[in-house]
């Protein structure tokens, strides 16, 4: 099997980018997924060990030709700021402090 992320869609907005994950998306998503606060509404928080399982569900179900989630980021200022998930007309957004409510403006209403 090829590289899993070379069939995932990326999406632009003027400010965002809806991309495939990369390797350094990792540690981020790992701080992210530990913080008490941005797992509030989750069963507990998650390990590195865990997050790194994760992302690694995610690359199997785009490799699989499966929607999943993709990564975040803010082109010049974030590498990564979040995950994103549309599926079935759904949007759901997870958030991460500083950027969920804009970045989640802007995408629902590029979607739309």
């Amino acid at each position: 099997m090829g590289d899993p992320t070379s069939d995932v869609p990326e999406l632009r907005t003027e400010r965002l980018v809806l991309r495939a994950w990369r390797e350094e998306d990792r540690v981020p998503f790992a701080a992210m997924n530990a913080d008490p606060v941005v797992m509030e509404h989750y069963p507990s928080t998650m390990d590195r060990t865990e997050s790194d399982a994760f992302v690694d569900r995610i690359l199997l179900r785009w490799a699989q030709g499966r929607p999943s989630l993709w990564a975040v980021e803010v082109p010049g200022e974030a590498a990564f700021i979040e995950m994103w998930e549309s599926m079935g007309g759904q949007e759901r957004f997870d958030r991460r402090r500083r950027w969920w409510a804009e970045a989640r403006t802007e995408f629902v209403g590029a979607l739309r």
